[in-house]
């Protein structure tokens, strides 16, 4: 069945959402999403396709498809505020009971974040963890270093995972004669920055 057979079996209205499609490096998956969005303005078809992904622009999203200009919409996501980011961590921290935190951790989970959620939950889970690690329900600034540490091994993985290869190696030996983790963050987070 195409791609209008499968959209016309949906009676109502509908909404799609794709998550994080920056990390499609496939510029065949690209070509086809834009294909679809083409069929489903050219057709009428009553569903709202949202694609979600860190770009500077629709044409760095999706690549430069001029017969679908008419049928998309950028919007921007700036990011958030200093002030914004620490709820993220309350969220998380009331969510385990009897789990405090020190407010200067706390703060420096916004700081390091730079206005960007994805590493405030990131180091949100790892500091916590660490604290439990050590038997312990409050965290601290020692265990916002190590969360620092072991945020940067989990991207560091994750992004050798994703191009196709897994790196078995001691990730805080290298950082140490390289660059430190904050540093390390604060790269990803100027280099994932979208005005």
């Amino acid at each position: 069945m195409n791609q209008i057979g499968v959209f016309s079996l949906i009676d109502d209205p509908t909404i799609i959402i794709i998550d994080e499609f920056d990390r499609i490096e496939d510029s065949d998956v690209r070509v086809k999403m834009a294909d679809t969005i083409k069929t489903l303005s050219d057709n009428a078809i009553r569903t709202n396709l949202i694609l979600v992904g860190v770009a500077d622009s629709v044409d760095d999203l999706i690549g430069d498809h001029p017969s679908i200009e008419r049928a998309i919409k950028q919007v921007p996501m700036p990011r958030m505020s200093k002030a914004e980011l620490p709820e993220i961590v309350d969220n998380g921290i009331s969510g385990c009971r009897g789990l405090t935190i020190q407010p200067e951790a706390r703060e420096r989970m916004a700081d390091l974040a730079q206005g960007l959620p994805s590493y405030t939950h990131l180091l949100a889970r790892e500091s916590p963890l660490n604290a439990a690690r050590n038997e312990r329900t409050h965290v601290t600034m020692g265990d916002l270093e190590a969360g620092i540490k072991e945020s940067v091994d989990v991207e560091i993985r994750l992004t050798h995972y994703r191009h196709g290869f897994i790196l078995d190696i001691d990730i805080p030996d290298i950082l140490s004669h390289r660059m430190t983790a904050v540093a390390i963050l604060r790269r990803n987070a100027v280099r994932t920055r979208v005005e």
